[in-house]
């Protein structure tokens, strides 16, 4: 619920949730509950109506449905998450044991952990030049370890197949 950051606000936002727990026989937790104010909203204006709602300030919105919710002066590594998931998830298969088709068939599981994310946010430039990079690297066997060489050009290797490349998803398709 969003309000005007005021004393009328507050009692509106309470009216608001008084008529919902009557209709829906639900009750609102003020233990789980936060009210995030924009930064120009006084200490004192900020005290007034947590005291009337009964419930605490943050100072960040955190996460819904499993990714981070943007805010002014959020952190830049916020989304590093997206990037540490898609390395724990290929480390499970061993590009010594898979076929290089085999590991072209990988992108899919690749391009689903962002896709989830991007749904209601774009990832920083960053976050996509590390997705590109470990994907790059899945796909031509490189490790931390030993690093293999790169046989085709990766502008090659992110055309769509009728374009003759293999259609893996490149820093253009994770690009806000």
């Amino acid at each position: 619920l969003f309000a005007k950051a005021d004393k009328e606000g507050a009692e509106s936002i309470k009216k608001v949730l008084n008529i919902f727990c009557k209709e829906s026989g639900q009750l609102v937790s003020a233990k789980k509950s936060r009210i995030y104010f924009s930064p120009n909203v006084s200490p004192n204006i900020r005290e007034d109506i947590c005291g009337v709602l009964d419930i605490a300030e943050t100072a960040n919105i955190g996460k819904y449905l499993g990714f981070p919710l943007n805010h002014k002066g959020a952190a830049r590594n916020r989304y590093n998450f997206v990037v540490e998931r898609v390395i724990s998830k290929l480390s499970g298969w061993k590009t010594k044991f898979l076929s290089f088709a085999g590991r072209t068939v990988v992108k899919s599981v690749m391009a689903a952990i962002p896709n989830y994310v991007m749904q209601g946010a774009a990832l920083p430039s960053h976050v996509c030049e590390k997705l590109d990079k470990v994907n790059r690297d899945f796909l031509w066997g490189s490790s931390t370890k030993k690093r293999k060489l790169h046989l085709v050009g990766w502008s090659k290797i992110i055309r769509p197949k009728d374009e003759g490349g293999l259609g893996i998803l490149g820093p253009n398709y994770f690009a806000p």
